[in-house]
């Protein structure tokens, strides 16, 4: 089913406008999220509806020392981890989706 919102066209119909999902990811789900969408046919949007954005990783703490986690195998490198749910803004802002958004008048995001 195809999830929309309705809006006034110029010649004073109704334009159906459909509603975009994102779904943010990171390295450990990209593949396997992406795979699940067109194993599903993408669950019945269409997939210019859907946007997949993946996270950045970071350098993770080991402590409340904020020391640096190192890799157990390899204590040279810094272990590190997704960014986490406040990277959605950024994510949105660098991948053009945020301003694209805004030029089609989109007023909300949830």
């Amino acid at each position: 089913q195809e999830q929309a919102r309705a809006a006034p066209d110029s010649q004073g119909g109704v334009a159906v406008t459909p509603i975009p999902l994102v779904i943010m990811t990171s390295d450990d789900t990209h593949g396997g999220t992406v795979s699940l969408l067109e194993e599903m046919s993408y669950f019945g949007l269409s997939q210019d509806q859907v946007h997949i954005l993946k996270q950045e990783k970071v350098a993770c703490f080991a402590d409340s020392q904020a020391r640096l986690a190192r890799d157990p195998a390899d204590p040279a490198l810094v272990e590190t981890k997704p960014h986490g749910h406040g990277d959605v803004h950024a994510l949105l802002h660098t991948s053009g989706l945020a301003e694209r958004w805004r030029r089609e008048g989109r007023r909300w995001v949830v």
